[in-house]
Formats: C-alpha cells, sequence, structure tokens
C-alpha cells in the first residue's frame, strides 16, 4: 500500500469517527430536548396549574371571609368581585389542571391525585358560593357559622390534597432530574471515548 493510499485511508477513518460522533451528539442533544420539553409541557406545567388552583383557591376563602366581616358597599364589592375573579382563575386553573393530566404519559398516580382536588373543590365551591350568598344576603353570622362548621374542614381537605400533588411533583422531579443526569453521563463518556 502506498503512503497516499495509507492517508485516504486514515483521513476516511478520521471523517467515519467524527460522522458518528456527530450523529451521537445529535441523537443525544434531540433526547436532551426530548426530555426538557417534557418536563417543562407536563410535570412542570401541571405543577404551576395545581400551585394557581391552590392559590385561587385560598384567595376565594380569604375573599369570602371577609364578606363576612366588612360593612361599606365599596368593601362588599370589591370582595365579591374578589370572589368572583378567584373562582373563575380556580375553574380555569383546574381545567387546565384536569386537561394535562390525562395525557397518556402521566402516571395513574398523578391522574388519581388530579382527580381528588377536582373532586374536593367540586364539593367545596358550592360550600363557599352559599357563604358568599348568606353575607351578601346580610346573614353573616350564619355565613360565619358555615365557614366553621362547613368551609374549614373542606379547605383543609383541600390544602393536604394540593400539598401532597406537591410533594409527589417534587420527588417525580427529583427522579427525572437524576435520570437525565445519568443518562447525560452515559452519552458524555459515549462521545469521549469515540
Amino acid at each position: 500500500m502506498t503512503v497516499k493510499t495509507k492517508l485516504l485511508i486514515s483521513y476516511a477513518l478520521v471523517c467515519l469517527m467524527v460522522l458518528g460522533i456527530s450523529v451521537l451528539s445529535l441523537s443525544a442533544l434531540s433526547s436532551d430536548d426530548e426530555s426538557f420539553r417534557d418536563y417543562v409541557e407536563g410535570i412542570n406545567a401541571r405543577a404551576l396549574a395545581v400551585a394557581n388552583v391552590r392559590t385561587a383557591i385560598d384567595d376565594r376563602a380569604i375573599a369570602a371571609r371577609n364578606l363576612v366581616f366588612v360593612t361599606s358597599d365599596v368593601d362588599i364589592q370589591r370582595e365579591k368581585a374578589a370572589v368572583e375573579r378567584a373562582s373563575f382563575e380556580v375553574e380555569r386553573n383546574l381545567t387546565l389542571l384536569k386537561t394535562l393530566g390525562a395525557k397518556p404519559s402521566v402516571p395513574a398516580e398523578v391522574q388519581e391525585r388530579i382527580k381528588l382536588i377536582d373532586d374536593i373543590e367540586r364539593k367545596y365551591a358550592p360550600v363557599a358560593n352559599d357563604i358568599v350568598s348568606l353575607a351578601l344576603n346580610g346573614k353573616k353570622q350564619e355565613a360565619a357559622d358555615r365557614i366553621v362548621a362547613e368551609c374549614r374542614p373542606l379547605l383543609e381537605i383541600l390544602t393536604k390534597a394540593t400539598t401532597e400533588y406537591a410533594v409527589v411533583t417534587a420527588q417525580r422531579s427529583k427522579n427525572l432530574v437524576e435520570a437525565d443526569h445519568k443518562k447525560f453521563a452515559f452519552n458524555r463518556n459515549v462521545l469521549v471515548a469515540g
């Protein structure tokens, strides 16, 4: 074999190695991009939705409670508007959460927790609305009694359900990050060895 042939073969092998490393790199980048997109559009989007549900539920509860205590027409209208705004946000974010949770890639445990939050909200919302109605109709003592007897216990259950969802989500997020880190280490080692 001539030197020219040996150089051509060597150059061809180097080109094949570079091509192989490029293909592996592109494959790893594509996989990482998909993993990141799944995280952002999946677990993270659901976590944000449930946090927004929780915030809106708290806002509604505070405004409903405030209606029992305020006396001026301006304050009553302000708190009534706050209840309406918060109720809209609860429904909007809960609908988003259920839509995100209905995807086939969502684990059954997560879907069950979303259903639980929805079921509790379906029990809690009418109670909160009744309290608002009582307060707006001047039956403030009856509204206060219902807050203590019915609203607070349901709110505690709902708060517990959203907190548990957040804990499960945090653990799943940690697991995903660890799995992605292992995948990165493997891909890096393959590329370095290549």
